[in-house]
């Protein structure tokens, strides 16, 4: 696949979550501490409205096809994701995904379903990079892989290194 089309699609995917994120998490700080989920695990009734996901404009690569695919929120445990996904035109004929899962929550407890603790927005969502950036950062990842392995290589001491 384009690494430009894939970038694209990643940066998209991480700015409709900020823009949902940013609506979202005044509303659920609002609910702290309140019962916002069933005994099943489903929203209450009286939140379904307020916490629904409303879809946002997705941007294709280069006017390409794009389109909000799917959001919610899921609970597991005692925490509470934001899960966004967008559908990107891969081809003529066929197309791809990019999702992200974001912290959002914490429940008392999952069997109660009070809403605990609210998450403050991820700023790191905002971050704008281009391919020659991260083509430059993949570059000297490699070249520190290759360090470690020579240094890991000379490490007589090998069991020391899970403690470091």
């Amino acid at each position: 696949m384009n690494k430009a089309k894939k970038l694209h699609a990643l940066l998209e995917v991480n700015r409709v979550t900020s823009e949902i994120l940013k609506d979202l998490l005044p509303k659920l700080k609002e609910l702290k501490g309140q019962k916002i989920l069933k005994a099943d695990g489903s929203i209450l009734a009286k939140y379904a409205e307020l916490l629904k996901i409303k879809p946002v404009q997705v941007k294709g690569f280069e006017n390409d096809y794009a389109n909000f695919h799917r959001g919610y929120l899921s609970f597991s445990g005692y925490s509470v994701w934001l899960e966004i996904t967008c559908q990107f035109k891969r081809d003529q004929h066929s197309c791809f995904y990019e999702s992200t899962r974001t912290y959002v929550g914490t429940l008392f407890s999952n069997s109660y379903g009070f809403l605990e603790e609210v998450e403050e927005f991820p700023e790191e969502l905002n971050k704008v990079t281009t391919l020659q950036e991260q083509e430059e950062l993949l570059k000297q990842y490699g070249e520190l892989k290759k360090q470690m392995k020579l240094i890991e290589s000379q490490i007589i001491l090998k069991d020391e290194l899970r403690y470091v």
